[in-house]
């Protein structure tokens, strides 16, 4: 990636920045930070939201004190369609038009109000096949972004969704991964999570899904159930440790709860299994499992399969950033890899 170049990740929860490039075997994270956002700029297509969000942005710039223009940007996969795809062998423009086709299986929307994007993973030369990863998002969001990035000074180069910057950031530290068992990539977000599958026999995510259970219910419980503010509740779940003894029943109020999150992650490794051939060895979770950090705990004991959030603490470039934010660099995995472009 060029030098003139950074990222802004639209989360639901959070606006992220980072300022990124690979340095050999390392990664040179020179800036990183979030502020806190409205998910309303997903629900609400009001002048106002646009403008809030451009001046949170503005200001993190300040204080991050970046003066670049130009910007990669990355969406949540709520808001977008993402499919990985064995497609036989074909031009580009043969390729976009078999995907169109194929696109109304798993698009909800009308075609031709979404973009969609391609990405070729993997050739076969053997088998005259590819393995492509397609993601779509609707023409309307994509012009919603597109105006506050601007409208925050900014000159937009590129808008993928987290898989996409995810992908990008997994393979580049799972390089060297060589394993029997796979990765499983758990994305918690504000509303949903998404699942990812990465094989390590070909170092790339090949199976990614979506379900509606994210941070936002474990919140919700917590507060309603143990008669707390919002506030009080994110206090609670961060600093919480699983299996010590607390003044809140945390574990006991929020077990349905992860007893459904686990389901839906056991629902994805059958599905792997059965395709692939392959167990799950590893889950690391991301993003907003920074709020709730004993999940992953709860989660391992759940499933029975090691799972811890992941931190990238080992492939970054020491810093004054990095060390910063050095038990919350979960949150900025997109935003990294966002710069991996």
């Amino acid at each position: 990636m060029a030098d003139t170049l950074f990222c802004v990740d639209f989360g639901e929860s959070f606006i992220k920045v980072a300022d990124a490039k690979k340095d050999g075997s390392l990664i040179d994270v020179s800036s990183l930070g979030f502020a806190e956002v409205s998910p309303a700029f997903y629900s609400a297509d009001t002048e106002k939201v646009i403008g809030d969000h451009a001046t949170i942005i503005q200001k993190l710039l300040g204080t991050l004190k970046i003066a670049k223009k130009n910007v990669n940007v990355v969406i949540p996969d709520t808001y977008s369609y993402s499919q990985v795809l064995d497609m036989p062998k074909l031009n580009e423009k043969e390729l976009i038009s078999a995907i169109k086709y194929q696109a109304d299986q798993f698009i909800p929307m009308p075609i031709d109000e979404v973009n969609i994007d391609v990405e070729i993973l993997s050739e076969s030369a053997k088998e005259n096949k590819l393995l492509v990863l397609m993601i779509a998002s609707s023409k309307k969001l994509i012009e919603k972004i597109q105006k506050t990035v601007e409208l925050a000074g900014l000159i937009p180069e590129s808008i993928e969704n987290e898989l996409s910057a995810c992908s990008r950031f997994a393979v580049d530290i799972f390089s060297n991964v060589q394993s029997a068992s796979g990765i499983l990539l758990v994305n918690l977000s504000l509303n949903t999570t998404s699942l990812y599958f990465f094989d390590p026999r070909f170092h790339l995510i090949t199976q990614t899904r979506n379900f509606n259970t994210g941070f936002y219910i474990f919140l919700k419980e917590t507060a309603l159930n143990l008669n707390l503010t919002q506030t009080q509740a994110a206090e609670a779940l961060k600093s919480h440790q699983a299996g010590q003894q607390s003044s809140l029943p945390i574990e006991s109020n929020v077990e349905p709860v992860v007893k459904e999150f686990g389901s839906e992650v056991k629902r994805f490794i059958n599905v792997i299994a059965q395709r692939f051939q392959m167990n799950i060895g590893t889950i690391l979770l991301l993003n907003d499992s920074f709020r709730f950090p004993s999940l992953a705990k709860l989660v391992e004991n759940s499933i029975g399969i090691p799972t811890s959030v992941i931190n990238p603490y080992s492939v970054l470039k020491k810093n004054p950033s990095v060390e910063f934010f050095k038990q919350n660099l979960s949150l900025f995995i997109s935003s990294i890899g966002g710069n991996l472009r």
